[in-house]
């Protein structure tokens, strides 16, 4: 195996100090190195393939310049596409997105962060789980920089970024009021997160009198594909059967 070029290497063919290519190479223009000097030092680093040790300049530099990005399930479509946006935007600032997928469980959201910082990522984006307060709670008292995303905790005053699910979903029922329909079920998480919580009290805010709780079904976060069409038939084949259904759940399979 050919040997990893070094510092020493490139200042030994440039004739000058290890001092000077390291400022030139982690410095860039602000090295203080004349323009003659600091060009023959890339140009050599170049040709001789160096490639900085990263764990080194992220001890020296105190930043990794990496995100840890946690989302529910990273194979759905709509943490995807949130994955994809977040990779597009860090890249434009010098990072790095590292990803995991907590499975709506908490202990595995845990093992996630702590393994993620445990790696010197600079701050992370999170969608919590459901019971995962105590590790936000920690992330605060650790002084670790972090967003939440999709949901959040009320309790908790944390930065994140959500929709106005009160008012996504109210406007949504009363979309399907308007275009005549009076029997409107809704399929939604079994999770007392609060974006659920929002959506499923606007629903019924919005139905008023006309909400029955056979409307309402609830199904668990895993396995989708086996507890929908459990929950659809009672709606579908009830007498009366529903007109319109609201779903506040993500299929993707």
């Amino acid at each position: 195996m050919k040997k990893k070029t070094s510092l020493k290497d490139i200042a030994k063919e440039a004739g000058v100090s290890i001092a000077t290519v390291s400022y030139v190479l982690s410095k860039q223009e602000n090295s203080g190195v004349s323009v003659e000097v600091s060009d023959r030092i890339k140009a050599i680093a170049k040709k001789l393939n160096y490639r900085p040790n990263q764990i080194a300049k992220s001890l020296q530099s105190g930043k990794s310049h990496t995100i840890g990005l946690v989302v529910a399930d990273i194979s759905n479509p709509f943490f995807a596409q949130i994955a994809r946006i977040v990779e597009d935007q860090a890249k434009k600032h010098g990072y790095t997105v590292v990803f995991g997928s907590s499975d709506e469980k908490a202990s595995k959201s845990n093992d996630l962060i702590t393994f993620l910082w445990n790696r010197q990522v600079d701050g992370f984006i999170i969608t919590p789980a459901e019971g995962s307060e105590g590790q936000i709670q920690l992330l605060m008292e650790q002084n670790v920089p972090f967003v939440l995303i999709d949901r959040y905790f009320p309790e908790i005053d944390t930065n994140y970024v959500a929709i106005d699910n009160y008012k996504a979903a109210y406007d949504a029922t009363k979309e399907l009021m308007a275009n005549g329909k009076k029997r409107i079920a809704m399929v939604a998480y079994c999770s007392e997160l609060q974006h659920m919580r929002e959506r499923v009290q606007r629903y019924k805010d919005a139905l008023g009198v006309d909400f029955r709780d056979e409307l309402l079904q609830r199904v668990e976060d895993s396995e989708l594909m086996y507890y929908i069409p459990n929950a659809l038939e009672p709606l579908t084949q009830g007498v009366p059967m529903v007109d319109a259904i609201f779903f506040a759940v993500i299929t993707h399979e």
